[in-house]
């Protein structure tokens, strides 16, 4: 159990943080109420097969690249061993989110982004038992926060990526007022926005050296910030020892 104190313009005041990679368990206290996220293991969004597909350009980490990107956004590269883990560094990054952060989610299939999405989701929103599903044939799935705030969790495939395929999902407002997850990002073209954090999850197959023909699958995660804000929550993770264990060296 670490003590760790964020800053006052993080948003939210975590005053006890415990993370458990075997229990999949976040406990924070905010204001004296404590809450328990539990996430559950039986429903990860991982996939174990070893054919993956990109779902984006070559130009990792950079997912999407804009006229007001910096070459020297501030990155982070994470190694994620296990569902829970995913669901965690999702539970984490949600922290303080408010109107207007969108966090664009890229990179190789079954790598876990919709597990990374049910831990920021159920984080967010204060429910344990919120059910997050992918939202690849409905476009968006919306789920309400007990402070008000709406988290949209998007997946562009099957859009063409013309501005006009945008227009039900009411991109304007949602990028504006909400927080938003966004898979296949590559759609949203002009409409990308300039400050987020792009994810890139990818995953690594390395031959263990032994007889079983079992192999160690590993997912790497890159984090890249585009805005002073999103910088500033990096380093504050990173300065603060909430994801120590998961640090790529």
């Amino acid at each position: 159990m670490k003590i760790l104190a964020c800053p006052a313009s993080y948003g939210i005041m975590l005053h006890l943080f415990m993370r458990s990679s075997s229990g999949g368990c976040l406990a924070f206290r905010s204001g004296g109420v404590k809450r328990i996220i539990r996430t559950v293991s039986s429903s990860t969004g991982l996939s174990q097969s070893p054919d993956s597909i990109s779902t984006f350009g070559p130009d990792e980490p950079n997912i999407l690249a804009t006229e007001s990107d910096k070459d020297d956004a501030y990155t982070l590269k994470l190694s994620v061993p296990t569902p829970e883990d995913m669901e965690d560094v999702g539970a984490i990054l949600s922290m303080g989110t408010t109107a207007g952060d969108t966090i664009l989610l890229g990179g190789d299939l079954g790598a876990g982004k919709t597990c990374f999405s049910r831990g920021f989701i159920r984080a967010r929103t204060g429910d344990v038992d919120m059910r997050v599903t992918s939202p690849t044939y409905l476009l968006c799935n919306a789920y309400p926060s007990q402070d008000g705030m709406v988290i949209h969790h998007m997946d562009l495939y099957r859009l063409s990526g013309k501005e006009e395929d945008l227009q039900p999902l009411d991109m304007d407002h949602v990028l504006k007022n909400c927080v938003t997850l966004v898979e296949w990002p590559s759609r949203l073209g002009n409409m990308t926005p300039p400050k987020r954090l792009d994810i890139t999850f990818r995953i690594s197959h390395d031959d263990n050296g032994q007889d079983n023909d079992v192999e160690e699958i590993e997912r790497t995660l890159t984090l890249r910030a585009h805005g002073n804000q999103w910088e500033e929550r990096l380093k504050v993770l990173e300065e603060e020892g909430f994801i120590d264990d998961l640090l790529c060296e």
